[in-house]
């Protein structure tokens, strides 16, 4: 299901959430990302590298009022199921 980047009025949010249908919230890990967080330094010292997102003390790189999907570190881990 697609995620929605907009921030939504009280009515929109009780619909899509009542559909089933997730608000993503950039300045938080979903599920499937916090894996890559708690294995980021363990990959480090087999020499790979994550994005900034996945780093333990990651904190947002964009201030409160900018639009977030702008910057790199609030695009999500997209995944497709099989």
């Amino acid at each position: 299901m697609p995620y929605h980047h907009q921030r939504l009025n009280d009515m929109e949010q009780f619909t899509l959430g009542h559909l089933g249908v997730p608000i993503y919230d950039p300045t938080k890990l979903r599920a499937d990302e916090v894996f890559w967080r708690d294995h980021q330094r363990w990959l480090q010292d087999c020499g790979y590298m994550l994005r900034p997102r996945y780093m333990p003390d990651w904190q947002p790189s964009w201030s409160h009022g900018k639009l977030a999907m702008e910057y790199e570190d609030a695009q999500p881990l997209l995944v497709r199921s099989l």
